[in-house]
């Protein structure tokens, strides 16, 4: 049962050691935050979506059959907004 206990709270002790940020030294010798890639690749269909300003975003689907744009915000962080479609 000891074994047991032990084995189980080093599984997890491991999933939270791989869970922490990826950093690397940079030229100047300070560390940096390493940005994981998502290796998942979506399929771009040929529509586009404009918004309010008129700015065109190509549409992706997800494997599921969700569509949706990559936006960017104003602090330059990264999303997707998914679409809801009507009628």
């Amino acid at each position: 049962m000891k074994k047991y206990i032990i084995s189980i709270a080093l599984l997890l002790v491991s999933f939270l050691i791989s869970a922490q940020t990826k950093v690397k030294k940079d030229i100047t010798g300070n560390y940096v935050a390493v940005q994981v890639q998502d290796s998942t690749t979506y399929d771009k269909t040929k529509e586009v979506f404009a918004d309010k300003k008129g700015i065109q975003y190509p549409i992706y689907i997800t494997k599921k059959g969700k569509h949706f744009i990559n936006v960017t915000s104003k602090k330059g962080t990264a999303y997707r907004k998914y679409l809801d479609f009507i009628g």
